[in-house]
């Protein structure tokens, strides 16, 4: 069954639509971690490269030493040339997860994630080395790589020291849920974690879309989309959570939320709790469609969005 987790990327940096925007007061990241805590969202993605996210977790936690929600953070992508030399690599991977753990607090992870998804990478003998080293030493108990397209997950899992994926999905993303796909998650029986499940804001029914080359481009997306699920009577922003928690909740272990105020957070945990069912096959058919159209112009990879 598939859980709401808490992304925490917009507790520590502008990000997606708010990109413009300084960075939220740390008194607003510690009510949306709060409310987290008090609603049940026990699962919490951070990483080192999210700004101010690990610390601000870190000070939550602190406060609230009885409190002890999963924390997921990762290991920042480096150089090819640091990620050719295991010494090299080693170094700075253990000086990241250090500072990571002074700012949360912490001396070892249920999960650890490597931002690094190179193909070349996932299938070096560093990665296998690096992540020998982190299980025997206890830093973790499980080792997951965030992805961003099929080829680095399929790499990934053939990892014998991966046993967690992060992948987008959404409606419209469904390039990490084929059949094919999940056959293969299942054969490894990896933890799959869903990030982008409302694409950064875009498939949100008013939601501002974030301020990038390719604007008209998403609008026209977000129109299709909007088009798309009228006939099931329900919001956009519901259709969304009713796939990835529904539809996927034999697939997904895990669903994150990105939330900017205590009120987002709110009221997708609202939502989510006024669910009635998976989305009829043909709604999910159509977006299907639509999103391989999407990825034939560079839509659902939010990087290439300035290209």
């Amino acid at each position: 069954m598939t859980a709401l987790g808490l992304g925490t990327v917009q507790l520590g940096l502008p990000y997606g639509n708010a990109v413009q925007k300084p960075v939220m007061l740390e008194t607003d990241a510690a009510e949306i971690l709060t409310f987290a805590a008090e609603q049940g969202v026990l699962f919490w993605d951070t990483a080192a490269a999210y700004g101010q996210s690990e610390k601000r977790i870190g000070g939550f936690l602190r406060r609230h030493p009885l409190f002890q929600p999963e924390i997921s953070t990762k290991i920042p992508a480096f150089s090819p040339e640091i990620c050719a030399d295991f010494t090299s690599y080693q170094r700075y991977a253990m000086n990241s997860l250090e500072a990571s753990f002074s700012d949360l607090g912490l001396k070892r992870l249920a999960l650890l994630q490597f931002h690094q998804c190179e193909v070349e990478f996932l299938r070096s003998k560093v990665f296998a080395k690096i992540t020998d080293q982190l299980l025997e030493s206890g830093i973790c108990a499980a080792i997951g790589v965030s992805v961003y397209d099929v080829d680095q997950a399929n790499a990934a899992l053939m990892c014998p020291n991966v046993s967690s994926l992060q992948i987008p999905v959404n409606m419209v993303d469904q390039r990490f849920v084929t059949p094919r796909q999940i056959e293969l998650y299942q054969s490894r029986q990896v933890r799959l974690i869903a990030r982008s499940i409302f694409m950064q804001g875009v498939l949100v029914d008013d939601c501002p879309i974030p301020p990038v080359k390719k604007f008209a481009e998403l609008s026209t997306l977000r129109q299709r989309s909007l088009a798309a699920v009228q006939p099931t009577g329900m919001t956009l922003y519901a259709a969304c959570l009713s796939f990835v928690l529904q539809n996927l909740a034999d697939t997904l272990s895990i669903a994150l939320i990105g939330a900017d105020t205590v009120s987002s957070l709110a009221s997708a945990v609202e939502s989510a709790g006024a669910l009635k069912g998976p989305l009829d096959a043909d709604i999910v058919r159509e977006f299907l469609q639509i999103g391989i159209e999407a990825e034939a112009t560079g839509l659902l990879n939010p990087p290439n969005w300035n290209r």
